[in-house]
């Protein structure tokens, strides 16, 4: 990818996108933002405000 997606919603471990030793949990961020990879790529801007 060849942008930052900076995205609205808290990455905690209550909304289930890190652990609560705080690593993240790259399948989750697949399921939640998975289908708009190529959207945002396509967009062409460095910084993608979601």
């Amino acid at each position: 990818m060849n942008c930052l997606v900076v995205v609205s919603q808290p990455w905690t471990v209550e909304s289930g996108f890190i652990t609560p030793t705080f690593k993240v949990k790259r399948n989750r961020i697949e399921e939640a933002y998975g289908a708009q990879y190529e959207r945002w790529e396509r967009a062409g801007q460095t910084v993608v405000w979601a």
